[in-house]
């Protein structure tokens, strides 16, 4: 267990300001995570697309590789089919030496509909003006706007790391059905921005729908 202080940033109007407050920081990131991204709502509470995100980075003045840094997630939420991907969900760290940076990526995982089989296709932050059926012409075009020099290398490796999803999920033991499912719809995605590649399959025995997702995210990200 460690403890420290953390500054979040907040927005008011057309200032930045700091909030200073302890905190003991356990085991599980994803909980102080949740902490963090409760403030980043209020760091904007209108950013509800990747644009104002990147808006946000450099208002902050973080460097070209965390711009870069956002555009890849965005396009892994995309392809990838984590549609849970609103404002909470990216956050700021402050180090020991006052300096901001993008936080580790965290709640990144394939999204089901409410009927728990079909894949979400509603994105909670915009882009390009869309909630869904972002191109690739639309994630250059953002690229473009935003200074992403290299939009294009990003998206061929995001495609290359995808396209091992089932490799990933059979190693943590992912039942075929679901495979299949999870799958599909990363092809569907993939196809859609040019970019399929037709891979093997093989069976294995049925588990944990999601687990092989956590796994891939992990290991992509």
């Amino acid at each position: 267990m460690m403890s420290g202080f953390v500054r979040f940033l907040t927005y008011s109007g057309s200032y930045f300001g700091e909030v200073e407050f302890g905190f003991d920081l356990g085991e599980d990131f994803a909980m102080l995570a949740g902490l963090f991204a409760g403030v980043l709502a209020a760091l904007y509470p209108d950013a509800d697309s990747y644009e104002k995100l990147l808006m946000v980075c450099r208002k902050m003045r973080l460097p070209e590789s965390t711009q870069e840094e956002v555009f890849r997630r965005m396009v892994f939420n995309i392809l990838a089919n984590n549609t849970d991907d609103h404002n909470k969900n990216f956050s700021f760290l402050m180090d020991e030496s006052g300096q901001w940076q993008l936080s580790p990526a965290y709640d990144m995982t394939y999204i089901f509909n409410v009927g728990g089989f079909l894949p979400e296709k509603m994105h909670c932050l915009m882009m390009q003006g869309k909630l869904h059926g972002q191109t690739i012409e639309d994630a250059l075009a953002l690229g473009k706007d935003n200074g992403i020099r290299k939009a294009e290398t990003i998206i061929d490796e995001v495609a290359s790391a995808i396209r091992q999803f089932r490799h990933f999920a059979e190693e943590c033991e992912v039942g075929q059905h679901w495979i299949g499912a999870v799958e599909t719809t990363l092809d569907n995605h993939l196809a859609e921005w040019g970019l399929f590649e037709q891979t093997a399959h093989h069976n294995q025995e049925e588990t944990d729908p999601l687990a092989g997702l956590f796994c891939f995210s992990r290991k992509v990200l």
